[in-house]
């Protein structure tokens, strides 16, 4: 009985998280965070190396 419990818990714990913790949390930290999300990577630095290397190229693209 006992073990039956413990499945069960454990079972809803995995559902929940799956549903609202990766479903919902992680995709709004990742619409608020912007590409930050990805720090250690390189993909969070992409865009900030290129805006800060190559300042003429916001100047020609007329700053967009």
């Amino acid at each position: 009985m006992e073990f039956t419990e413990i499945g069960f818990a454990v079972a809803l714990g995995v559902l929940l998280d799956t549903i609202i913790v990766r479903s919902v949390l992680v995709t709004a930290l990742t619409l608020d965070i912007g590409r930050h999300v990805w720090w250690p990577s390189a993909l969070a630095r992409h865009e900030e190396q290129g805006s800060l290397a190559n300042p003429e190229s916001r100047a020609v693209t007329g700053g967009t």
